[in-house]
């Protein structure tokens, strides 16, 4: 039976790793995914194998309630999933991630309560360690979940000062807590490091900026890694050690491209995102020009090439599916149409690449930033959909800026530019964008959807 369940994990191990192969390929990515769903049932069956091996005898007891418990979360997790929009895929992201680090600190706190007196200074650093990791990870999760719906913005100018309060306090109560004199009564150090490390979680969060937020749900995705990994260690498990590594490297990766792709280090997004700024949206005065559907669809007419710069205002009006339309209608007057995605466009990593993808736009016209900027430069006209951030020149020209130095897609290269916006507002990274104001750009202000149908109608006419 031992051999048996050691199969069992070589070949769920196989399908983990071929999974996420698959998932970086848009086409394949459901596949992928399917692979990974399979490879975690062969996992807990062969988790059950080897518990039965151990025993001699098949534990129905605990078969029944971990069925029960993985019937149960399966239909809520579909419940919860099937009620989000693919708008708010970035804050159902933040949530389901602060539910995995709950679930590690509560595992870790359970052990610790159950085997209290029996434990060795090793696994105390192990469990503590998670317990402190996982209630980090939950309330910097959730705090991430409301600054992603708009619903919290950081306004604390001694954030910093409080994250480095609360992991000292953390450090100083873990300590104590291996200590065979200890200051505290165990079960009052298990009490404050909980506060304390959730409170840490928040003001770890709460301090990274709008624009920043990519990073952070980067690093909150390779927490929950690391605590797989944790307890995969406590449990002597090597498919949760395995599985760990797998989220926690991928979340490394992610975070150093997100701060690559804003050209900031990861110290200053989370230490420096709750400086103000001397850069003042009021200190601009744009010359808005403003056009129709009908101008637009003229000026596309003539175009040879066009490129289309997606944001989070196209995931708002769900208008991937006509931005695939007017691709497809456009092609057929021999226009070339690119997609120009910036790395942290949206509100997570792959975010452009995901609403694309669902509208099953050919992954080959989809550029990256440079290939993107390459394109722009020779385009005729520059579609900008709810974008604002990543085509802020001012990340280019203003040194006072929240977002200089940013690497941005220069719209402002092509012949002609077109901006559909509902308004003037500013971005998430709450700065306007002097681009609007630009002799060559034209405003078009319109929800993304209903001015892509407009524009497909009128060159449907012609």
């Amino acid at each position: 039976m031992i051999l048996l369940a050691n199969y069992g994990y070589l070949t769920a191990t196989t399908l983990f790793v071929v999974g996420m192969i698959l998932m970086g390929n848009p086409k394949k990515a459901a596949r992928g995914n399917g692979l990974l769903i399979l490879g975690m049932i062969l996992a807990i069956i062969s988790t059950f194998a080897l518990s039965l091996s151990n025993t001699g005898t098949i534990p129905w007891n605990k078969i029944i309630l971990i069925s029960s418990l993985i019937l149960i979360g399966t239909y809520l997790g579909r419940k919860i999933s099937f009620s989000f929009k693919i708008t708010r895929m970035p804050e159902l992201v933040s949530l389901f991630n602060g539910f995995g680090g709950l679930c590690a600190a509560l595992i870790s706190l359970t052990g610790i309560i159950a085997y209290q007196g029996e434990l060795n200074i090793f696994t105390k650093v192990i469990l503590m360690g998670s317990l402190f990791l996982g209630l980090v990870t939950f309330s910097g999760s959730i705090i991430a979940y409301y600054k992603l719906a708009g619903k919290l913005k950081s306004k604390l100018s001694n954030n910093v000062i409080f994250m480095w309060i609360t992991l000292f306090s953390c450090f100083l109560i873990l300590f104590d807590g291996l200590m065979e004199s200890n200051t505290f009564d165990f079960t009052i150090s298990l009490v404050l490091l909980s506060i304390f490390s959730l409170l840490h979680g928040i003001f770890f969060a709460n301090g990274v900026g709008g624009g920043d937020m990519p990073v952070l749900i980067s690093v909150l995705n390779g927490l929950t890694g690391v605590l797989t990994a944790i307890s995969g260690i406590y449990f002597e498990n090597t498919i949760m050690v395995l599985l760990g590594v797998f989220v926690g490297a991928t979340g490394l990766i992610l975070t150093i491209q997100m701060s690559k792709a804003m050209n900031k280090s990861i110290r200053k997004v989370f230490i420096g995102g709750n400086k103000i700024s001397k850069f003042k949206p009021t200190d601009l005065e744009l010359k808005i020009n403003e056009t129709s559907p009908s101008s637009i669809a003229s000026d596309l007419t003539y175009a040879k090439k066009v490129a289309i710069v997606p944001g989070y205002g196209l995931a708002i009006a769900q208008a991937q599916k006509t931005c695939l339309e007017l691709k497809q209608l456009l092609n057929k007057y021999d226009t070339d149409v690119k997609f120009v995605i910036h790395p942290v466009a949206g509100r997570m990593p792959g975010h452009m690449n995901v609403l694309l993808a669902e509208a099953n736009i050919p992954y080959e016209d989809i550029l990256d930033l440079e290939q993107g900027n390459e394109y722009i430069a020779e385009s005729d006209v520059c579609f900008v959909i709810g974008a604002n951030d990543v085509v802020n020149i001012s990340a280019e020209n203003e040194k006072t800026s929240p977002i200089y130095g940013m690497p941005i897609i220069q719209t402002y290269k092509s012949e002609k530019v077109v901006v559909i916006k509902r308004s003037l507002s500013n971005g998430y990274a709450d700065i306007q964008n002097p681009l609007f104001g630009e002799e060559n750009c034209r405003m078009f202000f319109m929800d993304a959807k209903i001015g892509l149908e407009q524009i497909v109608v009128d060159l449907k006419e012609r």
